[in-house]
């Protein structure tokens, strides 16, 4: 007996895969034209992924507005707030 498992896709894959329901569903379901979302600016590797998902950069925001970064140092936490970008991209193209 022979069985194949195939492994499951790299992360990037599935993040793509949860974008594009959100989007699908945000669409058809709920009737909205664009989505929205926010990014730490410092967080190059979000803005990147939804920069190729065809988000676009519509402003920044200044630190203390919800975005932030948790450091650790040593044995305690330091929660910081830092400045983040909103990004939209229109949803009429499916």
């Amino acid at each position: 007996m022979h069985m194949l498992t195939t492994p499951p896709p790299p992360p990037p894959l599935r993040h793509r895969q949860l974008m594009r329901e959100a989007e699908h569903r945000a669409r058809f379901e709920w009737g909205y034209r664009e989505m929205c979302l926010e990014a730490a600016c410092c967080n190059l590797d979000a803005i990147n992924f939804y920069k190729r998902l065809g988000y676009t950069i519509v402003r920044s925001d200044v630190p203390g507005t919800g975005a932030t970064i948790v450091e650790t140092r040593g044995f305690y936490w330091e929660v910081l707030p830092v400045e983040k970008y909103l990004m939209k991209r229109r949803l009429s193209g499916f």
